[in-house]
C-alpha cells in the first residue's frame, strides 16, 4: 500500500523519501523505480541496536522533512524517535494497519511497542487507521481519539479489473474443465489467515458440489508446506486443492475465480477482498475488521472459524444462476470504484499532508 500511495502522489507538490528499518527487499526496489530514494537501515527484525537508532536519527536530520510518516507499529516508533531527533520540528503522522482483536497473539516485543506508542501518542499530529474497527480497538487501549482518522485502503482498479479470458487461462493452467467452479484464498501462510478453516469448509462443499475446486496462493502456500499438505490429505481433498505459492500475477488469478474468500480470524481492511471485488468477483468473508463493510450487499459474511457457515455461504452463491453471480460481481466493482479506489486514498493522504504542512 505504501508503494501504491507513492506511485499515485502528485510529485509536483510532494517530494518523498523512505527509510526502511530492515532490508527493503522487493518493495524497496519497486519504490526506487518510482524515483523515490530508499535508505535501508538493515536492522534485524525485533533487534533494535544503538547503531541503527543513530543511523535513523542522522538520516532524518539530513532529510529535514516537513512531515514524518510512520508506517505500522515499529515504523511509528521509529518515526517518533526521528521526530525527536529533529527537535520535533515536523508534523508527525502514524499509520496503523491492522486490527487488534488478539494483542496477546502478537510477539512480546510488538506488544510492548503497541502499548508504548499508546503512551507517547500525545504529540502525534494524526493517527491514520485503515479501518474503523481498528481505530476503535486501538482507542480502547489508550490511543488518543482526537488524533484518529480512518482512511481505507485503496485499490488499483485498472490493474484489478474484470477479464473474461482469465477464467479460461486459469483452468487451462490447472488442467480443469471449463465447468469447474473455482474458489480462491489469496493469503500468506499465517495462523491469522486460518487456512485450516478454509480447507475444512472446502471438504464440506466438495461433498455437496463436485464442480468445486480450490485455489490458494501466497507466501509459503505451496506444495512444500507439509502442514497444508497434511490437511489436504486428511480431508480427502487431493486433486481438488491447488497451492500456487507466491505469485506476481495475482490480478490474473483473481479475475479467473468464481468466488473469492477471506477466512481470517483477524483483519483490519483486507486488500485481497477489495482486489477481488475490483475484478468483479463476489466474495465470502469472515466478520472481522471492516470486511463486512467492504463487501456490503455484494457478498456474504460469516462468523470467523466457522467452517460450516463458510461452506454454506459458498454453496448459496454457487447455486445462483451465473448471470446473477455476474451481476453481484459488477455491483462489487462499482462499490470499489465509488468508495475504495486508490485515487480516493491518495487524495485523502495528499489533503492531510497539505493540512499538516500548513499548520507546522
Amino acid at each position: 500500500m505504501l508503494r501504491k500511495l507513492l506511485a499515485g502522489m502528485d510529485r509536483r507538490r510532494f517530494e518523498a523519501d523512505v527509510i526502511s528499518l530492515g532490508s527493503g527487499g522487493r518493495i524497496a526496489d519497486e519504490i526506487r523505480l518510482l524515483g523515490v530514494p530508499v535508505t535501508e537501515l538493515c536492522m534485524d527484525s525485533g533487534r533494535p541496536t544503538m547503531a541503527a537508532a543513530i543511523a535513523l536519527c542522522r538520516a532524518t536530520i539530513k532529510l529535514r522533512p516537513a512531515i514524518i510518516h510512520g508506517w505500522m507499529y515499529h515504523g511509528n516508533l521509529a518515526a517518533w524517535v526521528g521526530w525527536h531527533a529533529l527537535g520535533r520540528q515536523a508534523a508527525l503522522v502514524w499509520s496503523i494497519r491492522q486490527s487488534l482483536e488478539f494483542i496477546a497473539r502478537e510477539k512480546r516485543g510488538t506488544q510492548r511497542v503497541i502499548r508504548f506508542c499508546a503512551r507517547c501518542a500525545g504529540g502525534v499530529g494524526r493517527i491514520l487507521y485503515n479501518s474503523e474497527t481498528s481505530r476503535l480497538q486501538h482507542e480502547a487501549i489508550g490511543y488518543p481519539p482526537a488524533q484518529g482518522t480512518t482512511i481505507p485502503n485503496g485499490f488499483e482498479t485498472e490493474t484489478f479489473q474484470p477479464d473474461p479470458e482469465a477464467r479460461g487461462r486459469l483452468r487451462a493452467e490447472l488442467e480443469l474443465p471449463d465447468t469447474s467452479l473455482l474458489i480462491g484464498l489469496i493469503a500468506r501462510y499465517h495462523p491469522v489467515k486460518d487456512h485450516r478453516n478454509f480447507l475444512e469448509a472446502a471438504a464440506m462443499l466438495s461433498m455437496k458440489d463436485p464442480r468445486a475446486y480450490f485455489v490458494l496462493a501466497g507466501n509459503d502456500v505451496d506444495d512444500k508446506n507439509r502442514a497444508l499438505r497434511n490437511h489436504v490429505d486428511r480431508l480427502g481433498l487431493t486433486g481438488r486443492v491447488f497451492f500456487l505459492g507466491e505469485r506476481r500475477d495475482v490480478p490474473n488469478i483473481t479475475a479467473g475465480l468464481d468466488l473469492a474468500t477471506s477466512a481470517s480470524i483477524s483483519e483490519a481492511f483486507p486488500n485481497v477482498i477489495g482486489e477481488a471485488m475490483s475484478c468483479g468477483i463476489p466474495c465470502v468473508v469472515t466478520d472481522v475488521g471492516d470486511s463486512a463493510l467492504i463487501v456490503g450487499q455484494t457478498g456474504l459474511v460469516v462468523p470467523p472459524s466457522d467452517s460450516s457457515a463458510l461452506a454454506e455461504a459458498w454453496l448459496k452463491l454457487l447455486s445462483l444462476e451465473p448471470q446473477r453471480r455476474s451481476e453481484l460481481g459488477g455491483q462489487a466493482r462499482q462499490r470499489v470504484l465509488q468508495h475504495y479506489s486508490m485515487r480516493l486514498t491518495v487524495q485523502q493522504h495528499e489533503a492531510l499532508y497539505e493540512e499538516l504542512a500548513k499548520g507546522n
